[in-house]
């Protein structure tokens, strides 16, 4: 499912959308809300589709022809219509441009919304990144991973569909007195070694499910969001767990935002399927 909109951000996410269905081999739904008060076009919404979701059909159909291609035209406010419509989703895609491009991570952004009150992956698509033949799947793993199954998995299965390389990228700091110099960004060699073996324990069973995918470990000494950023490129996509910053309701947690508001890539966030009570 894609969200629709006017302009050509809204086209860079329906072209990725319409490509990761065909990878699927699933249907693709584009989705126009109507803001609460602007008129609903009269007639049938094929009539109503001489509009944006006319202009979504033929991106799609150029994107993918063979993809069955479904409309919808929803009223309300866009992201909770959006939100409340993706409950059977297996993606959820929005253009990350919705607001300016600096504003995208703020709470009241349409893409930060949908990204956290979702109950499917949500992918946010920057502009330029909708026809950019997908070459690499980075994902975030957090520490510790017993929450990433689900990220993991969706990981491991869109290499294997883009046919393309894994990595799997975890960033912490190494435990160390308040009186220890800085250390640098980077590698350390004296921390890196045991904490990849444990990361390489959890990658056992996707492994064994997707043997195909060939998959790169990187651990690093360094904030997240900076150690994704290095990692990302043209090309990309990257996935990370979307989580919870501790705030009442649906919210983004600080990896999450930063990712978004970064980015230069589609950036997918999977919700976390939480086996171990809350955190």
């Amino acid at each position: 499912m894609v969200g629709v909109a006017a302009g050509r951000d809204a086209e860079v996410a329906v072209s990725y959308a319409a490509r990761e269905a065909a990878a699927r081999g699933t249907s693709l739904e584009l989705v126009h809300v109507l803001r609460p008060g602007t008129p609903r076009p009269a007639g049938t919404l094929e009539e109503a589709e001489v509009g944006v979701l006319h202009r979504a059909r033929q991106v799609a159909a150029a994107e993918a022809p063979l993809v069955p291609v479904t409309s919808t035209l929803l009223g309300g406010p866009p992201a909770e219509s959006l939100v409340a419509h993706a409950e059977s989703a297996g993606l959820l895609v929005v253009g990350a441009s919705a607001t300016a491009p600096t504003d995208r991570w703020r709470p009241e952004s349409l893409s930060t919304v949908v990204a956290a009150g979702a109950g499917c992956p949500v992918a946010v698509v920057p502009p330029d990144a909708g026809h950019t033949v997908i070459r690499r799947v980075v994902v975030g793993l957090r520490w510790p991973p017993h929450e990433d199954e689900a990220l993991l998995e969706e990981g491991f299965a869109a290499a294997e569909r883009w046919h393309c390389d894994l990595e799997v990228v975890h960033a912490g700091r190494a435990q160390g007195s308040r009186r220890d110099p800085p250390t640098p960004r980077g590698h350390d060699p004296g921390w890196v070694p045991g904490l990849t073996a444990l990361v390489e324990e959890h990658l056992v069973v996707p492994r064994r499910r997707h043997p195909e995918v060939h998959v790169r470990v990187d651990v690093v000494r360094s904030s997240p969001a900076e150690a994704l950023m290095d990692s990302v490129g043209p090309g990309t996509v990257l996935m990370v767990s979307r989580t919870s910053d501790g705030t009442p309701g649906p919210a983004l947690g600080p990896t999450s935002r930063g990712v978004l508001h970064l980015a230069r890539c589609a950036v997918e966030l999977v919700p976390v399927r939480r086996m171990h009570g809350p955190r």
